[in-house]
């Protein structure tokens, strides 16, 4: 997720010196950072994490190698992002930012990808004395992404309950909404945070719907996370199961999407329709070929989906997993009696389309 955003020239030599570790002013190499080793070299559990890990480790690299200085990569932001994605407390990644700061890092930086800064990361850990510490050194907690995201976003999707409350003391801060509409609900529903959907709701913050005709809906966010307890919640306060969002896309579509068999089943089990198409007329086996989630793949057949359903384009959910490169997926589908001759609205079978995509195993597969 994270690229290098922050190549900052330094205005004098007089500055150069007062920082720590800026080997352009050296000829020789900087010492490592003790308090970031760690962070740099355990991988992560998140992927997304473990993405800004590889990322920071190859700047840290060339950083002790003395060909970039700390301000070459935002350090402090990818630091608290990682943290935050990977549930550490302040006590773990405070040091390493108080370090980093020290040896010239700069608190202000922020990821190529979306903008995110510090204070993000901070909220998604729920890190109150280090969004404490980032308030001091100018970070401000009504900061805002590329994307209009606040820390107040990071913490309802991140089931930071406590940071929520302290960061909504006002209306005004509790109908904040992103660039695309999006409020406090939404992500609260996403991350499936059951407490800060609830805090949102005897706060006035109307939960049911999207804050805007653009802004997505909570119960196809819960169902995207897998929250079946958040579903369960939305359900009973009015939510509409078959609410659709974007491109006609509803919670079980989502669900398929997202490889949640678990929720998918519970939907099921509520009313939900395993023949709803999306407006690209697209089924819940498309969507769950294309992630290659057989364990809903298995849910969908039982539950009586067209296996051979052409969307718009006339292709099966057997072309959209042989075009992902899904094995195990194409193997299932063929498995269940997913007709191989199909072809789609420009003549090409999903053969054709596996060799196109250079997926050599499946297209002997589909050709044998």
């Amino acid at each position: 997720m994270m690229k290098i955003i922050f190549q900052r020239i330094l205005a004098t030599s007089a500055l150069c010196l007062a920082a720590v570790g800026l080997s352009s002013c050296s000829n020789e190499k900087p010492t490592p950072i003790s308090s970031i080793r760690a962070l740099v070299e355990k991988p992560c559990k998140d992927p997304a994490a473990e993405v800004a890990r590889r990322k920071m480790m190859e700047h840290y690299t060339s950083y002790l190698a003395g060909t970039e200085t700390l301000r070459d990569f935002p350090y402090i932001a990818t630091v608290a992002l990682i943290s935050g994605l990977e549930n550490k407390e302040d006590s773990e990644f405070l040091p390493v930012l108080i370090e980093l700061t020290e040896r010239g890092a700069d608190v202000l930086a922020t990821e190529e990808s979306a903008g995110l800064n510090a204070m993000h990361g901070a909220a998604l850990a729920g890190a109150r004395n280090t969004m404490i510490w980032l308030e001091q050194h100018g970070l401000s907690r009504e900061c805002r992404d590329n994307l209009g995201r606040t820390p107040s976003m990071m913490a309802a999707m991140g089931g930071r309950l406590d940071v929520l409350k302290s960061l909504t003391s006002s209306p005004d801060e509790l109908m904040v909404q992103d660039g695309m509409g999006q409020g406090l609900h939404i992500y609260a529903a996403q991350g499936g945070s059951l407490p800060c959907l609830k805090y949102l709701e005897e706060q006035g913050l109307g939960i049911i719907a999207g804050s805007s005709k653009n802004a997505g809906n909570p119960i196809i966010a819960a169902a995207y996370s897998g929250s079946i307890p958040c579903v369960e919640y939305l359900l009973a306060k009015g939510a509409d199961l078959n609410a659709t969002f974007g491109d006609g896309v509803n919670a079980l579509l989502y669900a398929a999407w997202g490889g949640q068999s678990e929720m998918l089943s519970y939907l099921l089990s509520r009313g939900g329709n395993v023949h709803t198409l999306d407006k690209n007329g697209s089924n819940a086996l498309h969507h769950a070929a294309f992630g290659g989630h057989v364990a809903v793949m298995k849910t969908l057949c039982e539950a009586g989906v067209n296996i051979n359903h052409g969307n718009n384009s006339s292709m099966t959910p057997l072309f959209v997993a042989a075009m992902q490169g899904h094995f195990a997926a194409v193997e299932f589908l063929l498995s269940q009696g997913a007709d191989k001759t199909i072809r789609d609205a420009s003549g090409q079978t999903a053969a054709d389309w596996a060799r196109m995509r250079g997926h050599a195993d499946i297209y002997h597969l589909l050709t044998q």
